[in-house]
């Protein structure tokens, strides 16, 4: 990892129109790390953010966002957009984040596929589900 004031960079992409995750992140943040965002699009904001419009997101190119965390050297990079990669499927969501590290070379870590580790990781099987997302979104995440 590249040491620079403090424990590690995280460097995070989220959906242009998201207002939370920075918050969110903030909130989260260890002792040391610092957080460093870039906004990704793919969709049209003025629309309801239902399965095509995330499916758009999960699509779009990533390369400018990339290009602008790469600035910072982050150690690891966040895909910070669960639904996105919902609409695609799991297969999916694991081929962004090899991607994403091999664009970056950075550690690389997706919302939905760190949800799936951390379930995995604590061996739960069962679980309860509520979201924000639309009904075809929801379908998709169970």
């Amino acid at each position: 990892m590249t040491q620079s004031r403090g424990r590690a960079r995280f460097g995070i992409l989220v959906p242009f129109t998201n207002t939370n995750l920075e918050p969110d992140m903030a909130l989260l943040r260890a002792d040391g790390v610092s957080l460093h965002f870039a906004r990704m699009g793919g969709y049209d904001r003025d629309e309801i953010p239902d399965a095509a419009q995330m499916h758009g997101l999960g699509a779009a190119d990533l390369d400018e966002p990339l290009h602008l965390l790469q600035g910072v050297r982050p150690d690891v990079i966040l895909y910070g957009c669960t639904s996105a990669t919902l609409t695609h499927g799991p297969a999916f969501d694991r081929a962004l984040a090899d991607r994403i590290a091999a664009q970056s070379g950075a550690r690389t870590v997706t919302a939905a596929g760190a949800l799936v580790h951390a379930l995995r990781t604590l061996g739960i099987g069962r679980i309860g589900f509520a979201s924000p997302y639309v009904a075809a979104i929801n379908d998709m995440a169970v």
